[in-house]
């Protein structure tokens, strides 16, 4: 297996697949039957990995961008026969999957919820959904919320102030232009508070 660095979310689980197995799976799993590298470990291996797919559907989506960030030179020293740049490009593909792309109907209803709940004002409903959007940028809300309701998720946007005076970063994969950590992960997880009671609603 390739030596990436796993320090993320769920990152212990995709190392249990490895990350070029799970790429090849999935995308024989929507739909490119003809992508079958993932049979290339044994049985046994093989239904431990499907096992651990099963069960981290939250991290997916995140995963896949995790993996466009990765050397493909490591990639490609998989054990099922793919190159690095066969993975990036098969991620990038099931970036384009309807599964992640069905984001953006949520986000039209969204907008209409908030309407809908008495938010007028154009440039709150504006700044609540682009929020919104850079966290689903690197995380399956709706995956989540599945899950849990999104209750791990929230607490990895929880970023109180003694976590600022310290000098520690946030625990999100999240870009900030400034180091004015609390007020941006504030705004972020009031935003998500809204998208999850957009989905229980």
């Amino acid at each position: 297996m390739a030596n990436h660095d796993f320090s993320f979310a769920g990152g212990d689980l995709l190392r249990k697949m490895d990350a070029s197995w799970f790429v090849s799976y999935y995308c024989y799993l929507n739909g490119d039957t003809s992508q079958l590298n993932w049979q290339n470990v044994s049985p046994k291996s093989c239904r431990s990995r499907k096992l651990v797919f099963r069960k981290s559907k939250q991290f997916h989506l995140f995963w896949l961008n995790e993996i466009l960030k990765m050397d493909p030179n490591k990639l490609g020293k998989n054990k099922i026969g793919l190159t690095g740049s066969d993975v990036v490009n098969m991620a990038n593909t099931l970036l384009q999957n309807p599964q992640f792309l069905a984001n953006t109907k949520n986000i039209d209803n969204f907008k209409k919820w908030l309407t809908a709940k008495g938010i007028r004002s154009n440039k709150a409903i504006g700044d609540a959904v682009s929020r919104v959007k850079r966290i689903m940028r690197k995380y399956d809300i709706n995956g989540w919320y599945t899950v849990d309701g999104c209750k791990r998720l929230k607490k990895q946007f929880e970023y109180p102030r003694k976590a600022e005076q310290a000098g520690l970063k946030p625990l999100v994969n999240i870009p900030f232009k400034s180091t004015n950590y609390y007020d941006g992960m504030r705004s972020l997880l009031d935003a998500l508070k809204l998208y999850i009671e957009y989905l229980n609603s």
